[in-house]
């Protein structure tokens, strides 16, 4: 629950619950061949660096991490 991980068939989404205890976390998804390495932490704004290329996006708790065969790495960052 407080990764915030949602699964559908196609993609996964990140709705992480952070606070001053529980900051920061890594997560790791493999699904169909897909690799995900993700950190996670409380910044100054929210921000998704996706494979080394910033995301804009107007949300990113929407932002979709599609299940594409492919290996990502991921920094999700969340204002506090």
């Amino acid at each position: 629950f407080l990764c915030g991980y949602r699964q559908s068939v196609e993609y996964f989404t990140l709705r992480p619950c952070l606070s001053d205890y529980f900051d920061a976390f890594s997560l790791s998804v493999n699904v169909n061949g897909t690799k995900y390495s993700a950190d996670v932490r409380a910044g100054d704004k929210d921000m998704i660096i996706l494979d080394g290329e910033r995301i804009f996006t107007d949300d990113i708790f929407d932002f979709r991490f599609y299940f594409n065969g492919g290996e990502h790495e991921v920094k999700f960052t969340v204002k506090r």
